[in-house]
């Protein structure tokens, strides 16, 4: 049955019956299985195995093929059973390999690798397991594409990444999000090969290519920033009037390539479709190597056209066969190329119809010839429309040709933010998606400066790229990189202002990330005079823009600009909230007062018709006389322009001293005090705007006289005046304080000064004497100020003074006295020093000082002439006027005369002082007594002394005196010539005296006497009582 069923098969079968049929298949089994497999019956292939046993390898080969049969057919259950039913788990692993290695369709590809990575998956090496497991990945990911795009993908279906890889590079990101979602769920916990590292790593490739920005590396020139001429003479006169060196610079490399390019390059009458006559052109005899074609960066132009300029939209392509920079238009052609790794490569339109020279002469058979009109043929070529075809990219299992592919690869649309975005939206890390996005605009900042880009595009994508980053990071959770996104766009913005302004030197992001690189960026700006662009950069980097209003308005103000400086200040100068600060404002209105200031020229007043008036001014120039404000006498300065502006900036915007100061320094004083009564200010701002510098500059008279002028009284002046007068006695400026003084008519003040400048520096009385001139005009004062308050007392009306000094009559009149006291004291004194009865012995005592002091000149007056009579007149004087303490004076007079031992002289004090009539002669008693006990020792035994002790009045007095100078002796003579009562009790207190001074003669003498005494006093008491 076997055999019949075999012969009916078919009717060209080469055997007769079936025992030719049966020795055929013991001769010749292959030839009989081969077609019974080929009419695809399996299961009678099965039965004739089993009649005619074969090799294993013939067994393995029916298994295969009918185990693909079975899947084809969609049978997966019979596959699975056919399978289960080898015995031989190696043969049917073989089996399943087999099968696996043919590539079958989807549905087969994965059973067979769900088969082996379930049943034999200890058995595979990690090489083999890998691949059946991309190969198990791949089938799927074909099962996710739709029907239409399989057949484009199915070859990379043992290369999962390749297949992704495809899918980005032909912009289809809705199937590539679809298959990373797929390839995560089947990555999970699974080998493949690649990890979703990998796949993630393959994106960020892609994106990165996404936002690529096709150009030279080259610097904006000037002329790039606005239209470029170049352009329009290469589009209309063509390249017989552009030098081919402006646009390429020849290499040695390619000497071929570059005499090439010596003729014409623009089509000629009667070529039409053709860009160049073919007789011009001739390739190099050798296609060039890639590293001797012609630089990017050295062609601006189309090489073949002559008109196609390259930008970011328009990008350069290398033809292979010469190795020219060309445009997408004129390398529309492919052919094969010696040497190349592409077949067909890529070439220019020149060498393509150089070598295809024959198929261009012959027009197609069924083309109707196309007339043109002479006139119309620029229009013809002018209307035609660039050969654009969608470019598919296409990758295969074999690597070399994959770089080949990516070598060329680009993306048309690039740079698209969209796409870009699209493409990391399907990374597996949100936070390193952001940074990327980051990096990609830092990278795209580097080529604002590029003139082949758009930057007003890139600063757009820029854009849209870091609000993507941000929205990434809120993703990721990562909240603390959202401040970098703001910081990068802010940076963004500024870098906007500076390409909307057609800034030549744009910076990159990188390089002014950091707040300092800003600020040297503002600064660069403002040494540039863009002036508007850097107030826009340090308001979007939250910098004070008040540095750059500074630097505009004196730009405005330098050129003379005074309205438009007025506006650029007025946004950086405020007014002071006090206006009466010691300040003279801010640097800034000092600079420009400067600057008005030194910016006037001289007017020279010259008759008209003086001949020598140009070179007098000429000489002032010449001579640099014009640095200060006009000043012609009758007040024409105020009118000048310059100086009204001054006014105007110091008057809105700075304190009242800058303004007093500024009319000082311009001899204009009226209006500094007239300002000043106006505006109220202090007695500071008089004192530094205006005084100060009156007297430092020897005006202090012209100011008096007119501050008498506007107020006569002074009394509007009085606050400032007074305040001058401490100022000056601060700083020890007393002859102008006197000066001062006198003219406000405060003679109570001036007769002080007076005083002051008759006591100051003098150390004798020597110097007094010639100071005497003082006193004589400080006396005079007095007496003036004595009759105004009389006058005033007189007079009806009562003008009360707020500032000068008062003082009553009386006290006024004591002090005349006390002036006058010491003209005489001085006098005296003066003349003492000069006859050498006095020496000076430090500072000289006046009457002017303390009550310490004028005890010492009473003293000094007392010992000063040539014996004590002499002074004592003036001195008792000295004494009863001010009230001073007669003894301590006499007393101090006394130790001095018994230091220097004159007696004579303590008893001329002591006569004196009893002759004054003041002093009882008790007083003169104990004022020798205070002598005595102020003396010591040695004057003590005096004879001298003796004898002033025996002239005293009392006998207790001098027995006090002479038991003080220790002579006990005297005072017992003395003491037992008393009454008898009393003079015991003065001897018993002599002989306690002497026993402490442990003398031995009298204590004996004293108790002598006190026995004898004693015994003649009892009676007399007793009859007393």
């Amino acid at each position: 049955q076997v055999y019949e069923k075999i012969l009916n098969l078919g009717s060209l079968l080469p055997w007769s019956g079936w025992q030719e049929l049966r020795t055929e298949s013991s001769v010749n089994p292959q030839t009989v299985m081969d077609i019974v497999l080929q009419a695809g019956e399996f299961e009678l292939c099965e039965a004739w195995v089993r009649l005619h046993p074969v090799s294993a390898h013939f067994t393995m080969k029916l298994w295969r093929e009918y185990l693909l049969h079975l899947l084809e057919k969609g049978d997966v259950e019979r596959a699975f059973q056919l399978l289960q039913g080898i015995s031989d788990s190696d043969m049917c692993q073989a089996v399943c390999e087999q099968a696996l290695d043919q590539h079958p369709g989807l549905a087969p590809c994965h059973f067979l690798a769900d088969y082996l990575t379930t049943h034999f998956h200890k058995n595979l090496s990690a090489a083999r397991h890998h691949e059946i497991q991309s190969m198990r990945i791949g089938s799927k990911l074909l099962l996710t594409l739709p029907e239409s795009a399989r057949d484009v993908y199915s070859h990379l279906s043992s290369n999962p990444l390749l297949m992704l890889e495809q899918l980005l590079m032909n912009m289809k990101v809705d199937w590539a999000s679809v298959a990373v979602q797929t390839l995560h769920q089947l990555l999970m916990g699974q080998e493949a090969g690649f990890a979703i590292e990998d796949i993630d790593c393959l994106l960020s490739k892609y994106a990165t290519k996404a936002v690529e920005v096709p150009y030279a590396v080259r610097e904006k020139a000037r002329s790039d920033s606005v239209i470029n001429l170049q352009d329009l003479l290469t589009q209309s006169v063509g390249p017989e009037n552009f030098a081919l060196s402006s646009n390429i610079e020849r290499t040695p490399s390619m000497p071929s390539v570059a005499s090439s390019f010596q003729g014409p390059a623009i089509p000629r009458e009667g070529s039409l479709r053709t860009c160049k006559s073919i007789s011009e052109f001739v390739p190099p005899e050798n296609p060039p190597a890639k590293k001797d074609w012609v630089p990017d960066d050295k062609a601006l132009f189309c090489m073949v056209c002559w008109k196609e300029r390259f930008t970011m939209f328009n990008r350069r392509h290398h033809c292979r066969r010469c190795g020219c920079v060309v445009c997408q238009s004129c390398s529309t052609n492919n052919m094969v190329v010696e040497n190349c790794r592409e077949s067909p490569a890529r070439v220019c339109d020149q060498c393509y119809n150089y070598y295809h020279i024959n198929e261009k002469e012959q027009p197609d058979q069924g083309e109707d010839p196309i007339s043109y009109s002479e006139g119309g043929s620029d229009i013809a070529v002018a209307l035609q429309l660039p050969r654009v075809s969608e470019v598919q990219w296409n990758l295969t299992l074999n690597e070399d040709e994959n770089e080949n592919e990516r070598y060329e690869f680009f993306y048309e649309q690039a740079p698209s933010a969209s796409l870009c975005i699209a493409i990391l939206n399907l990374h597996s890390n949100s936070m390193m998606c952001g940074h990327q996005l980051i990096d990609h605009c830092s990278r795209l900042s580097r080529a604002l400066t590029n003139p082949e880009v758009d930057s007003c595009l890139l600063m757009d994508i820029m854009k849209q790229l870091l609000f993507s980053a941000k929205m990434m990071f809120v993703k990721a959770g990562r909240s603390q990189d959202l401040a970098l996104c703001d910081s990068y766009i802010s940076k963004v913005d500024v870098v906007k202002i500076l390409v909307a302004a057609n800034y030549q030197d744009v910076p990159s992001l990188e390089q002014i990330l950091q707040p300092a690189a800003i600020t040297r960026l503002r600064n660069k700006l403002l040494e540039t005079e863009y002036y508007a662009l850097a107030v826009e950069v340090s308001t979007k980097s939250l910098l004070d823009p008040g540095g750059v209003w500074h630097a505009w308005g004196l730009a405005c103000l330098k050129v003379g600009n005074l309205c438009t400086a007025r506006e650029k200040f007025s946004r950086c100068l405020k007014p002071p909230f006090d206006r009466n600060q010691l300040t003279l404002g801010p640097p800034l209105l000092q600079e420009i007062i400067q600057h008005l200031e030194t910016s006037v020229k001289p007017v020279l007043p010259v008759q008209d018709d003086d001949i020598l008036a140009s070179l007098r001014e000429l000489e002032a120039v010449l001579k640099g006389e014009g640095a200060s404000f006009e000043i012609m006498g009758d007040g024409k300065i105020k009118h000048h322009v310059f100086y009204q502006e001054c006014l105007f900036y110091l008057q809105t915007y700075g304190t009242n001293l800058v303004i007093i100061s500024f009319y000082m320094r311009h001899s204009c004083m009226r209006e500094a005090l007239q300002h000043l009564l106006d505006k109220g200010c202090p007695e500071e701002v008089f004192m530094r705007g205006i005084f100060i510098p009156s007297y430092e500059s020897g005006k202090l008279h012209a100011l008096e006289n007119l501050m008498e002028h506007m107020d006569p009284s002074l009394e509007k002046w009085s606050c400032h005046l007074i305040a001058s007068c401490k100022h000056l006695q601060t700083k020890g400026f007393f002859n102008i304080l006197y000066e001062l003084q006198q003219f406000m008519k405060d003679y109570m003040r001036a007769a002080m000064t007076c005083i002051r400048f008759f006591s100051h520096k003098a150390e004798s009385y020597r110097d007094l004497g010639a100071k005497q001139c003082w006193l004589t005009e400080a006396k005079g004062h007095l007496k003036t100020y004595l009759q105004e308050v009389s006058n005033r007392g007189s007079s009806r009306k009562k003008v009360a003074s707020s500032f000068r000094k008062k003082m009553s009559a009386a006290d006024v009149s004591r002090y005349i006295n006390t002036i006058e006291l010491q003209i005489e004291v001085t006098k005296f004194l003066h003349r003492c020093e000069n006859s050498g009865t006095s020496r000076s012995s430090g500072l000289p005592p006046n009457l002017f000082g303390n009550t310490k002091m004028k005890m010492e000149v009473a003293c000094k007056v007392l010992l000063g002439g040539k014996n004590i009579e002499e002074g004592f007149g003036i001195s008792f004087r000295v004494i009863q006027d001010f009230q001073l303490d007669a003894a301590a004076v006499y007393d101090k007079t006394a130790k001095h005369l018994l230091q220097h031992h004159k007696f004579c002289q303590i008893k001329q004090l002591l006569k004196c002082v009893s002759e004054s009539g003041v002093a009882s002669g008790d007083d003169t008693d104990n004022l020798l007594i205070r002598f005595i006990e102020g003396g010591d020792e040695h004057l003590s035994q005096s004879k001298e002394l003796e004898k002033l002790i025996l002239e005293m009045k009392k006998d207790e007095n001098k027995i006090k005196a002479f038991l003080l100078c220790s002579k006990y002796r005297s005072a017992y003579l003395v003491a037992v010539k008393l009454e008898p009562v009393q003079a015991v009790h003065i001897v018993q207190e002599v002989l306690e005296a002497a026993e402490r001074a442990e003398d031995e003669l009298i204590p004996k003498i004293c108790r002598d006497w006190l026995k004898s005494h004693q015994l003649k006093t009892l009676p007399h008491k007793a009859r007393s009582k």
